[in-house]
């Protein structure tokens, strides 16, 4: 390398056709970029969110909330600096609310940038507390689509006219932002307007509905079938900093395990309402039958408190892990969910984070939630949605969960599991016992007592001539393995059996003791 002739610095330039293709590719589906939208409502102290789709023409989307509002400056310098937004510039973590805390979560540019995914026009209107002025800007994402080309500084990603307007004296106390998406793109409309939807337009317009009469009857139903429509009102339940569903007749969350985070999240005093449904997180585990013990045919874990330096930035982590004997229903409760803030990224992940073995229909048997109280920030992707799987933040909480499913999870629930089918061995055992005193009652007149005995003996049985009793060994070899294959060879022996003592060729004790051989 000791031939050079000449050095040169440069600069990176970016095409404004790949900013294009990042700002529309970066949700991977409508709720996810409508998610930004409600956080920054939640982030502007907003007591409610009211999205309306114009259901079933799905030709404009409208989000409106009351929260602070956008000051007319400060909607500038976003606008003028998409993903710079100051609200962490201060490094504040918290929003200036006057009767709740809220952990600041979003960046409103981003927020904005969103919808680019779902329109090419939206229109801004807002207003702050105490200012007799507000704003309106029409934005426009048109330029979007035209050819590339190549920008040194700046990327020009659309157009927005703004009015300023003057407020009337009874609004001047009062702040609103709404936010009117136009233009909608085709392939979402056509995706909004599919038929099959849970909830029929004309319910949803007509009568005051309960987010159960949602839930309930995507219980048998697999996530990948379900329309978009009633996907994106799912997937805002999960995503967005609200209350749980609360009711009498489930399992979860309505127990001690995550008191403190359904306190905090009612704490928020934040509402979200889609098409005037209130939404709420639909995690909806029900006591219904097969389901009704704790500990046998269901179980929760805790997940222990992390709180730690990892790679120089502090991490900390709490949450649950909840499995039933069965596989959960609805499938898009199946695996590990990561809230930053409340606030969810992604959606339930099966793999749980990757877990390094495949554990078949075990994966299916949990759900869980991991509540991210500080960092992991840094270790979202762009779309954040997903994450950068190098960051220390996101391999620390790798580990610690892969750690403790192993450990506590897993290998309880095939503890359990064994428990249950010897449980229902022995059931199965005491059924066929049943059957074959009866059957010798019935035939031979003849009382004869049977024991299930649990304890480990070298030979299936023992008779006690003196009682009349039968003690079985269950954990000796001389049991059939099937059900079906010992009741079987009982019914065969007991027949063969009763043609000999009815033509006397057996004495009782023969009887009995080839009853007692058929055991073996």
């Amino acid at each position: 390398m000791e031939n050079r002739i000449e050095h040169k610095t440069g600069t990176i330039n970016v095409s404004k056709k790949i900013i294009a293709h990042v700002a529309e590719g970066i949700y991977k589906n409508p709720a996810n970029a409508i998610k930004e939208l409600v956080s920054n409502a939640f982030d502007a102290c907003a007591t409610w969110v009211k999205i309306t789709t114009n259901i079933p023409y799905f030709n404009f989307i409208t989000c409106e909330d009351n929260g602070g509002g956008i000051g007319l400056e400060d909607f500038e310098n976003i606008l003028d600096q998409i993903g710079s937004s100051g609200k962490r510039m201060n490094k504040r973590e918290y929003a200036d609310c006057e009767n709740f805390e809220r952990p600041i979560i979003g960046k409103i540019g981003i927020g904005l940038l969103s919808v680019a995914q779902i329109c090419d026009k939206f229109t801004v209107i807002s207003k702050r507390k105490g200012d007799d002025i507000f704003f309106e800007a029409t934005i426009g994402l048109q330029q979007f689509k035209e050819e590339s080309y190549i920008l040194n500084k700046k990327i020009a990603l659309g157009k927005y006219d703004l009015y300023i307007n003057s407020a009337s004296e009874e609004d001047i106390p009062i702040s609103y932002t709404k936010i009117i998406m136009t233009s909608l793109k085709q392939g979402f409309q056509d995706d909004l307007r599919q038929k099959e939807r849970v909830i029929k337009p004309e319910e949803m317009i007509s009568k005051v509905l309960d987010i159960s009469e949602f839930i309930e009857p995507l219980a048998s139903k697999d996530f990948r079938s379900i329309s978009i429509y009633d996907n994106m009102i799912w997937e805002l339940g999960l995503l967005c900093p609200i209350k749980y569903i609360s009711r009498n007749d489930i399992i979860f969350p309505s127990t001690k395990y995550i008191q403190n985070d359904i306190e905090r999240l009612i704490n928020y005093n934040f509402r979200l309402f889609v098409d005037g449904l209130e939404v709420y997180k639909p995690i909806l585990f029900q006591k219904k039958k097969g389901l009704e013990n704790e500990g046998e045919d269901f179980k929760i874990y805790t997940l222990p408190e992390f709180d730690d330096l990892v790679g120089g930035e502090q991490l900390k982590f709490h949450g649950y892990i909840y499995s039933q004997k069965s596989g959960i229903k609805p499938n898009g409760l199946q695996g590990i969910l990561i809230r930053i803030k409340d606030v969810t990224i992604g959606n339930y992940d099966r793999n749980i984070l990757r877990y390094p073995s495949e554990e078949g229909p075990i994966f299916g048997m949990i759900s869980g939630e991991v509540f991210i109280e500080k960092g992991l920030e840094n270790a979202l992707n762009i779309d954040r949605n997903s994450f950068n799987e190098t960051h220390p933040h996101y391999q620390k909480l790798q580990s610690k969960l892969h750690e403790f499913v192993k450990k506590h999870v897993f290998n309880d629930i095939r503890e359990r599991s064994e428990k249950r089918l010897a449980k229902q061995k022995a059931v199965r055992i005491n059924q066929d016992l049943n059957r074959l005193t009866e059957k010798i009652r019935q035939k031979w007149d003849m009382e004869l007592e049977f024991e299930i005995n649990e304890k480990d003996y070298n030979q299936p049985y023992v008779f006690d001539k003196d009682k009349m009793k039968l003690s079985f060994f269950v954990k000796s070899k001389g049991w059939a393995k099937s059900e079906k294959e010992r009741f079987y060879q009982m019914k065969s022996i007991a027949n063969i059996i009763l043609i000999e003592h009815s033509l006397g060729k057996i004495s009782t004790e023969e009887l009995i003791s080839n009853i007692l051989l058929g055991q073996k």
